[in-house]
């Protein structure tokens, strides 16, 4: 269905693995991995290691001059805005949360055992 929407495949994947996950040790560890993203009139959630590939999906299939606003949080108290096609700014944005995450779990989220 999201794919039908209009939202990126891998973000879809991302909802997908969170919401079908049936065992709550490993929905948390998915969770870390969470980021959300707005732009363009869509909001939804992407892993942060699909999040460089779904911003650029989202702005070949929707140019415009609007932001792509990014954030850890769900309640989006630091946001993060990104100018449209500014893929370093992502990078950038990617690399910072990742150590978040590697801070409060120990664990790399490229790590093959973490990616479940």
């Amino acid at each position: 269905m999201g794919i039908t929407l209009g939202y990126p495949p891998k973000a879809v994947d991302s909802y997908i693995a969170i919401l079908c996950e049936k065992n709550e040790e490993k929905k948390k560890v998915l969770k870390w991995r969470r980021c959300y993203v707005s732009y363009y009139g869509f909001e939804f959630v992407c892993f942060v290691e699909h999040l460089k590939e779904s911003a650029e999906w989202m702005w070949k299939q929707y140019p415009s001059t609007e932001t792509l606003t990014l954030s850890y949080s769900s309640d989006k108290s630091e946001d993060f805005d990104v100018e449209y096609g500014d893929i370093d700014a992502v990078q950038r944005w990617v690399d910072h949360i990742e150590t978040l995450i590697y801070l409060k779990s120990k664990v790399l989220v490229h790590n093959q055992a973490y990616n479940t």
